[in-house]
């Protein structure tokens, strides 16, 4: 004897049986909301530190110069000194350039010594 089901048999249980567990799920899950008194954690906002709006009576003004601000120990350079130093630098720049171009030209001249004596 077979006992054959049709689509829509099927689909009405499967229905049915998520119907029972859902039911069941709510029933016994009832009794997992924790009381008042054991209730733990953060459950209202967090208070967050907040700073006063300050107002033109909390800042005070100084006379309106930077002279607090520079150390007196520091000599301002003149414009000619600083022209000076420039030109000082450049200098140096260039004498780095041409000693360079020597060391270039030493290991250039090097380089064709030892081509000639290979080829002797």
């Amino acid at each position: 004897m077979s006992f054959r089901q049709s689509g829509n048999t099927k689909i009405w249980l499967l229905v049915g049986a998520l119907v029972v567990i859902g039911a069941a799920i709510v029933v016994f899950s009832d009794g997992m909301t924790p009381s008042a008194e054991d209730a733990a954690g953060t459950i209202v906002p967090a208070e967050r530190y907040r700073a006063n709006v300050i107002s033109s009576d909390d800042v005070e003004l100084g006379s309106g110069t930077a002279s607090g601000l520079v150390d007196p120990k520091v000599e301002v350079m003149s414009d000619a000194a600083y022209a000076t130093n420039a030109a000082n630098a450049a200098n140096a720049a260039n004498a780095a350039n041409a000693a360079n171009a020597a060391n270039a030209a030493n290991a250039s001249n090097a380089a064709n010594a030892a081509n000639a004596a290979n080829a002797s």
